[in-house]
């Protein structure tokens, strides 16, 4: 679990919520993993308090953030996999409770989306096939593989990952990128199976002493809690894969943690700690100098003429301002700071009403 705790702690794509903290993914997620938790010690107890608990906590992240829908599903295949393993069957008070109370307060949620949502809003369709197979390449690599696309954007000058998409495969940029991860896949996988080779016989018998239950529920929560974004949201974002990367987290934890050699431990530890720290530091320095940026550019506007009246202030980038496709918080310059121009100025609006304490100022492209 501390293992767990602290390479989660310092993942970059972890590092994605703190950053958007205002979000409320955060705390739906936080409180997803809290429901699953009570659910997994009731079950193990016996006692139907922490059930509903934790059915509750369940059904405040789903009203707090759709996609946390899948945590039924990852209950009822825990009791599968406990029962698999374990031959344990839940005693039918728990059972009466998790079907009762979990059809009310999840069936609820269904039902008020049906009608204060979809009313207004028309249910997302089903996407591609290929942005499905784009989107699953895109987080599995992104969580699987250590080095991080920002830290490798900065220091190794290639294309962020929704300038790949956009470039083409075929391009240069694409090529390159395309290249790296290919050549970082290969080189661990060799070294990998290098490591496999040499240490076999201890191997196998590490293999056998794994905790297999607690493994195939992390592979299954990995698989749930992306489910749903790869089959209803066409661009995939950092910001969904919050619960993937805490169950990649515990998973990795635990394969690390099953190491009986200390010395291999440290050393597989360390590797991780270092890419992942260095990775977050570095996307953090991004963030911030995206802040400076928009500071400079809100200091100096007349902000002490706009304190009163109504004004239009019409905003427009610089036309030798730098103009790149972003990568959520951390590819962002000039004006963009402060509010996407192209979008809307709703953004930068804002920004200028708490710079200059006038709510009557209005901005415009």
């Amino acid at each position: 679990a501390g293992t767990a705790a602290l390479l989660f702690s310092i993942n970059p794509l972890a590092n994605q919520s703190v950053i958007g903290a205002v979000m409320t993914n955060t705390a739906a997620n936080s409180l997803f993993l809290l429901s699953l938790a009570l659910f997994i010690w009731s079950l193990q107890s016996g006692r139907v308090g922490r059930l509903i608990l934790g059915l509750v906590c369940g059904a405040v992240a789903v009203y707090t953030y759709e996609s946390a829908i899948v945590l039924p599903g990852l209950m009822v295949s825990w009791m599968v996999i406990d029962y698999l393993f374990n031959r344990r069957v839940p005693s039918r008070n728990f059972l009466l409770v998790f079907f009762f109370l979990g059809g009310l307060v999840f069936g609820s949620y269904l039902g008020a989306r049906h009608y204060f949502v979809l009313e207004k809003i028309p249910s997302p369709d089903i996407s591609s096939p290929v942005a499905m197979v784009r989107n699953v390449f895109l987080y599995a690599t992104g969580i699987l593989v250590p080095f991080d696309p920002v830290l490798s954007a900065d220091w190794l000058g290639t294309p962020m990952p929704r300038e790949l998409w956009a470039s083409g495969i075929a391009s240069n940029s694409g090529i390159i990128a395309v290249g790296f991860v290919l050549v970082v896949g290969v080189g661990i996988m060799g070294v990998s199976l290098l490591l496999l080779f040499i240490g076999r016989k201890r191997i196998a018998g590490w293999v056998r002493d794994m905790e297999w239950q607690q493994i195939v529920l992390l592979l299954v929560g990995m698989a749930l809690s992306v489910l749903p974004l790869v089959l209803f949201t066409d661009h995939p974002s950092e910001t969904y894969v919050y619960l993937p990367v805490a169950f990649y987290c515990l998973l990795l934890g635990r394969v690390l943690s099953s190491i009986r050699s200390r010395a291999v431990f440290s050393v597989a530890l360390g590797v991780f700690v270092l890419l992942y720290g260095t990775a977050t530091w570095v996307r953090n320095q991004h963030v911030a100098r995206c802040a400076v940026t928009a500071q400079t550019i809100l200091s100096n506007l007349p902000g002490a003429e706009w304190k009163e009246g109504f004004w239009n202030i019409i905003v427009a980038k610089a036309p030798d301002e730098i103009s790149v496709m972003p990568y959520s918080f951390y590819n962002y310059y000039g004006l963009d700071t402060i509010g996407m121009t192209g979008y809307g100025a709703e953004a930068i609006q804002c920004a200028i009403q708490l710079a200059s304490g006038n709510e009557q100022v209005k901005a415009v492209e």
